[in-house]
């Protein structure tokens, strides 16, 4: 009997040691301190100043973030001085004008690259015209064999005689050429003295003068003094106004 009792004994301390084993917590190791005189290590962001050298003081929490605020803008504003707004009507006056008559082509060609240098829009325009030059002294056929009239006018002692066989005078006998109308004049009676009946034309010939049409702006001082210049190295040259807009072409006449 007191076997059975010592054993229930024994099974009763094995059953109360082992509810208590269960019930200790466990056991955590204390950290070691860090040593007073360490200095603190900032975040990220925060400024050194806020940490002191030396000090025990523990890292606060970041703070919880503002609200946020709307973001002004950077797109830039645009710069008065290269803002392309409408030009001003008045602020460029054009002027043009016409410069000749020249005889040399060349020479109006240097006219052209000094104003063109300078500002001016400048074209060369060229001009064919008939000049008279000189007096013809003409005997017309009249149905008759021009040879047959050569012969008599040579029988007559004329012999400055010659016929045309093309152009305008196509037909035509020549008895001279003259500078002025008197000549010619004169030698029209020694023909008629002679029963030669002649008339006296004009010798027309093509004549080709040059112009250059020029347009630049009038508040522009250096197309200005250009102009300027040009009309004192060549007083004798017209400046009569032109309309810009016959300012197109280098093959028109003016």
């Amino acid at each position: 009997m007191l076997r059975w009792l010592f054993f229930i004994l024994l099974m009763c301390n094995l059953a109360l040691f082992a509810w208590g084993y269960r019930q200790v917590p466990p056991q955590t190791d204390t950290p070691t301190p860090l040593p007073a005189d360490l200095p603190g290590i900032p975040l990220v962001g925060e400024s050194s100043d806020n940490v002191e050298a030396g000090s025990d003081e523990r890292v606060a929490a970041p703070e919880e973030p503002a609200a946020s605020q709307p973001v002004e803008s950077i797109t830039p504003k645009p710069d008065s001085t290269t803002d392309s707004g409408p030009l001003d009507a008045d602020a460029a006056v054009t002027k043009c004008v016409r410069l000749g008559p020249m005889e040399q082509e060349e020479r109006a060609f240097e006219v052209i690259t000094v104003l063109n240098d300078n500002g001016h829009r400048a074209e060369l325009r060229v001009s064919n015209e008939k000049e008279r030059s000189g007096y013809w002294v003409l005997i017309a056929p009249n149905g008759e064999d021009p040879d047959f009239v050569i012969a008599n006018l040579q029988l007559a002692g004329i012999s400055d005689v010659w016929r045309f066989t093309k152009g305008d005078l196509a037909g035509m006998i020549s008895l001279g050429l003259y500078s002025s109308r008197d000549d010619a004049e004169t030698r029209r009676r020694q023909l008629a003295d002679k029963t030669f009946a002649a008339e006296i034309r004009p010798r027309l010939i093509d004549k080709y003068t040059y112009w250059v049409n020029t347009a630049y702006d009038a508040q522009a001082e250096q197309a200005v003094a250009a102009l300027d210049k040009t009309f004192h190295e060549n007083p004798w040259l017209e400046f009569p106004p032109s309309a810009c807009q016959d300012i197109a072409s280098s093959t028109e006449n003016p």
